[in-house]
């Protein structure tokens, strides 16, 4: 027995150690951030304008394609210069409603071509390689369904690749509807960590990033020096990412640039994108890890690129954290461990408050003033370290199938113009309702796990985990209700992979 509870105490061991490494690679990257930019030439306007490809990635996006083609139709560029692409894998009425779309446009400024496959072969990633055959831009701008560029995204873009060695441009993504529930704000928290903290960090401290699949622009001979685009993750942003950079491109972000975009609004499309990252993320860490090392790459981007690429084992750490805190119960006396290592995890939590504040109190919600700036944060703080806990279980679970490459299809995750409530209320009725996942019904069941913990606690007069498992017993009862009773996923026909 005394084998297992040093088996149990390792383990645990291990997942706060990594939480903590995770932590300090966050205030790293955050005292990358705020630093003053290094001053740099100034970029020039174009005085040419080069040939561009608009690539729009659909998948049964009805709700939103024609806000989105309105959208790209007012790009402020030489027409001549311009050709958008339509990749549409639809099986829904999208691709009427496109075809309806592009005869109402007949006298587009620009040249528009629908391009509709019936097998999805590769998904996203196949779409994006059958475009580029045909793609007669230098350059290729890719955008999401839900995307709003600015009609002069383009100009304020491309100078930026007067520089030979830029492979792709990043944006910063914006968010149409942050304020549109408790959901999305908390979206809105990270999604803006991981530009104005992650992407930021390492593009000042001269890392490795990567290009975040949509809002951005590549080099067409960048993408197909690097292999083009591959099926063989679900993220092939990132994957394409990596490839460049490890062939010598480089990427840039331009964070002042804003491109507004839709966050999910219900908690089962957010665990459907979020399932989709973490099971990608895994995948290309498989994928890349051993190649960054083996790269000519200096020992310092070697060492971040590794913690990039291990990113998503977080959730894994802090799921393997929560459930070994019940047998931690029986092996920290058992092998008389002082339990005052446990700082070292409250440690890590509290350098990530620190780092969440940054962004968000700085840039992300700029439109606030400063007092209602710290108080949105104050009140939303414990929410985030809560969701982190709540999804968990679910992100452990697509982790652990990229890591031994378990392939599975992926709910696509609901997109309905935000600003029209009509097509959230059509996107919920029986049609495209679906029986929870067996995740949903497993999180619920963790709720019984943790009062059981909360039980022997209180038998066993060990305090230490009292407020952590009753936390838990929260966290997993709101997750769980809110994915089997509130929440909404999309039917049979719409569950493959997302663009």
């Amino acid at each position: 027995m005394i084998v297992f509870h040093y088996l149990v105490i390792i383990l645990f061991f291990a997942a706060s150690i990594y939480i903590s490494l995770y932590s300090f690679e966050q205030f790293y990257l955050f005292l990358n951030a705020s630093r003053k930019k290094p001053v740099s030439p100034t970029i020039q306007p174009l005085t040419e304008f080069p040939e561009v490809t608009i690539q729009l990635a659909l998948y049964n996006e009805r709700f939103v394609v024609k806000n989105l083609i309105d959208c790209i139709c007012k790009l402020d560029y030489p027409s001549d210069k311009l050709e958008i692409q339509i990749l549409d894998d639809s099986t829904d009425e999208t691709t009427d409603i496109l075809k309806n779309l592009l005869q109402e446009r007949t006298d587009s400024k620009f040249q528009i071509i629908h391009i509709h496959r019936i097998n999805r072969e590769g998904y996203k990633a196949g779409a994006l390689k059958n475009g580029l055959q045909t793609a007669k831009g230098e350059f290729i701008a890719l955008f999401d369904a839900d995307f709003r560029p600015e009609p002069d995204f383009l100009l304020k873009t491309l100078p930026h690749f007067t520089d030979k060695t830029i492979g792709a441009v990043q944006t910063r993504w914006g968010h149409l509807n942050e304020d549109q529930s408790f959901v999305t704000k908390v979206q809105g928290i990270l999604i803006n960590n991981h530009f104005l903290v992650e992407q930021k960090g390492r593009y000042q401290g001269g890392l490795m990033l990567q290009f975040s699949g949509t809002g951005g622009i590549w080099r067409k001979e960048a993408i197909r020096n690097a292999g083009g685009w591959q099926s063989d993750t679900i993220v092939e942003d990132v994957d394409l990412s990596f490839r460049a950079q490890l062939a010598g491109w480089k990427i840039c972000l331009c964070d002042d640039i804003v491109c507004p975009a839709e966050l999910p609004e219900d908690v089962n499309a957010v665990k459907t994108q979020q399932f989709r990252w973490m099971q990608g993320g895994a995948q290309v860490c498989r994928k890349h890890f051993w190649s960054v090392w083996k790269s000519d790459k200096n020992l310092k981007t070697k060492i971040h690129a590794s913690m990039h690429l291990t990113t998503v084992y977080v959730y894994l750490s802090i799921f393997l954290t929560a459930v070994l805190s019940l047998p931690m119960l029986y092996a920290i006396p058992a092998v008389g461990l002082n339990p005052a290592y446990l700082g070292i995890l409250s440690f890590g939590f509290l350098l990530i408050v620190v780092v969440l504040f940054f962004p968000n109190y700085q840039t992300g919600w700029k439109h606030l003033s400063k007092n209602k700036r710290i108080l949105r944060f104050l009140l939303l703080c414990p929410s985030i370290a809560v969701s982190g806990m709540a999804i968990a279980f679910h992100n452990s679970v697509a982790i652990f199938k990229g890591t031994f490459g378990i392939k599975t299809p992926f709910n696509r995750t609901p997109k309905y113009d935000a600003s029209d409530k009509k097509n959230i209320n059509a996107g919920t009725d029986k049609t495209y309702r679906v029986k929870a996942s067996w995740i949903a019904y497993a999180e619920l069941a963790l709720v019984f796990y943790f009062i059981i913990a909360l039980f022997l606690d209180v038998l066993l007069k060990n305090y230490l985990f009292v407020s952590y498992h009753f936390a838990l017993i929260l966290v997993f009862a709101v997750i769980s209700f809110l994915s089997l009773g509130l929440g909404y996923r999309f039917a049979k026909n719409n569950n493959q992979q997302t663009h």
